[in-house]
């Protein structure tokens, strides 16, 4: 079974239909490549929709086409950041870092990762780590970048905490040995 259009036409002479001229179009593989589509993209939406992961997709001059409902807790409403610069809420001494990485990313093609500090939209600072990747059109030149970030903030103070009580431990051991 496959799918078709039909373009029916009247014929006319002096202005009365004398029939019909009927043109039949094979639209299946179109329709087939429709419906890929449509199942691609609901399968993006659901994954971007359900992971924790932060996940964005920038245009070439880094502006922003696409953010995860993740980035709410962080950046705010997702919708509200189309349009807008990715390096505008990073904090300004990990700007040129996370620049470099996106031009890199491009140049190269070659995924590239980053840890920076992020500011939220309430004035905290984040702990972010990043991979982007570019995506290629027909012509395999890079048309788009995505960003998949991850907030370490938490993992980030853990290891502080760690490393400062094996400190003390060590030197509770060292004035436990003199």
């Amino acid at each position: 079974t496959g799918y078709g259009e039909v373009r029916p036409t009247p014929i006319t002479v002096d202005g009365k239909i004398i029939g019909m001229r009927v043109v039949l179009r094979d639209t299946t593989e179109r329709k087939l490549s429709e419906e890929k589509l449509r199942q691609s993209e609901e399968e993006f939406r659901l994954i971007a929709e359900n992971v924790a992961d932060m996940i964005e997709v920038l245009d070439l001059d880094r502006k922003r086409l696409y953010n995860s409902p993740s980035y709410k807790d962080v950046l705010g409403e997702p919708a509200s950041l189309r349009g807008t610069d990715v390096l505008q809420d990073i904090v300004p001494d990990d700007r040129e870092k996370v620049k470099a990485m996106i031009q890199d990313t491009v140049t190269t093609g070659v995924v590239q990762r980053a840890e920076y500090r992020l500011l939220s939209h309430d004035g905290r600072i984040h702990q972010v780590e990043s991979q982007a990747s570019v995506i290629r059109d027909a012509q395999d030149n890079a048309s788009r970048i995505v960003v998949v970030s991850r907030d370490v903030t938490e993992k980030k103070l853990l290891q502080e905490q760690l490393l400062r009580s094996q400190r003390l431990e060590s030197l509770g051991t060292l004035a436990g040995g003199i």
